[in-house]
C-alpha cells in the first residue's frame, strides 16, 4: 500500500485492489504525485480509474513495474 491509496479511494471510491491500479497509471503521467493539488489530483485520478477498469491487464502490468502490487505467484 502506498502512501497516496487511501486518498485514491476516497477521491474516486474505487477498490483497495484498484487503487494502485490507479496510481500506475497516474505515474504513467506524473513522475511524481506529491506536486498535484487536490483538484488536479482528484481529475487525474477519476481518468485512471476509467483507463484502468476499461483494461484491466494493462493496469496490472504497469502498477506491476512502478512496484505498486506483486508479480502472480508461479507454481
Amino acid at each position: 500500500m502506498s502512501l497516496y491509496t487511501n486518498l485514491i479511494i476516497e477521491l474516486t471510491k474505487c477498490t483497495p485492489e484498484e487503487a494502485p491500479l490507479v496510481e500506475g497509471f497516474m505515474r504513467t503521467t506524473y513522475s511524481t504525485l506529491d506536486g498535484l493539488d487536490r483538484t488536479t489530483f482528484r481529475r487525474e485520478a477519476k481518468k485512471s480509474l476509467a483507463a484502468a477498469r476499461s483494461n484491466p491487464d494493462l493496469a496490472r502490468d504497469v502498477a506491476r513495474s512502478y512496484g505498486l502490487i506483486r508479480p502472480p505467484k508461479t507454481v
